[in-house]
């Protein structure tokens, strides 16, 4: 009961408040007019009409012209209050489409062969430099000998636009992932959280600029560890696991 007379109390307040400012107003308008101003006032609020008018056309043609740019900056993790947490297996069938980084280590071709086969994504994309191809091509005849029903993926040589020519390049992997990612987000129309990079492979660089192009388009980056901490010797190894380490939940884009 005291919470509500204290309700009605505040009500009569801002119904008093606005009858004193009405009628400060009515007496204020009526002095104006009196000495001539009102005319003034009029023509001066239409030149500021037309300013503010022209000021918004101006801004919205702007905002038009830079529109990728605004989204991006809306849609940074940095901007939209995300949190951190880190260790979600990614299981068969989380993923539609996954980029892969290849090495050019001896052996490279196994680890981005060993996730491709645990996830079984709809689309496979090959990121690979001038040596570590042979290494993806192995991945792909391997791959299209037993998924070809099942997985899309581009042999190494049909393409230049998954080829990194500088392996030491954190720019030129972050451009060409970031391009794919676009794409098949914009032109395919798939879910940017059923798309994901894996970071396992490659050089560092290669590595770093494959996430922070995931990272900036909200996309789930992944990483590959072997459960007895050896290194996955076959492609069909049951030791090894895929987690999270980015991904989208709603309006937060966790370490997970």
């Amino acid at each position: 009961m005291n919470s509500a007379k204290w309700r009605y109390i505040d009500l009569i307040r801002v119904i008093i408040f606005a009858i004193v400012i009405l009628c400060l107003s009515w007496n204020l308008g009526k002095a104006l007019h009196s000495l001539g101003y009102i005319e003034k006032i009029d023509h001066a609020g239409i030149a500021m009409g037309w300013l503010f008018t022209s000021v918004s056309i101006s801004i919205a043609f702007v905002a038009w012209w830079k529109r990728e740019n605004i989204r991006q900056w809306l849609l940074n993790p940095l901007h939209s209050g995300y949190s951190v947490n880190l260790g979600k297996k990614v299981n068969n069938g989380d993923v539609d489409v996954l980029v892969v980084m290849v090495s050019s280590r001896e052996n490279g071709n196994i680890m981005p062969e060993w996730i491709i086969r645990t996830l079984e994504p709809k689309i496979v994309e090959l990121m690979y430099t001038i040596e570590s191809k042979i290494n993806a091509e192995k991945v792909y005849k391997s791959i299209v000998m037993d998924f070809s029903e099942t997985i899309q993926v581009e042999p190494p040589s049909s393409s230049q636009e998954n080829l990194l020519t500088d392996h030491r390049s954190i720019k030129e992997a972050y451009n060409k992932v970031k391009a794919l990612i676009q794409f098949y987000i914009h032109e395919m129309n798939f879910d940017p959280n059923r798309i994901a990079v894996d970071t396992t492979n490659g050089t560092v660089p290669m590595s770093l600029g494959a996430f922070a192009a995931a990272y900036e388009n909200r996309v789930p980056t992944l990483y590959v560890y072997s459960q007895d901490n050896d290194i996955i010797r076959d492609p069909t190894d049951s030791a090894g696991e895929a987690i999270y380490l980015t991904r989208a939940e709603g309006r937060k884009f966790v370490m997970k």
